[in-house]
C-alpha cells in the first residue's frame, strides 16, 4: 500500500475533516483515504463512453 504524506494543512481544513469522520465513524486518516478513493473513481461521463 502506497503512502502520503503532507504534514501542513490548514486549520479550518483538518477541522473539517475530523469533523466529518467522527460522523462517518473513522480516524481523520481513514477519512482521507476514503474521500480520496472517491475522488478517483471514474466519473459517470467516463464510464458511458
Amino acid at each position: 500500500m502506497g503512502k502520503i504524506v503532507r504534514l501542513e494543512i490548514d486549520e479550518a481544513l483538518h477541522a473539517t475533516l475530523t469533523e466529518r469522520a467522527a460522523i462517518n465513524g473513522r480516524s481523520v486518516e481513514e477519512e482521507v483515504g476514503a474521500i480520496l478513493s472517491q475522488a478517483a473513481r471514474p466519473g459517470r461521463a467516463a464510464l458511458i463512453e
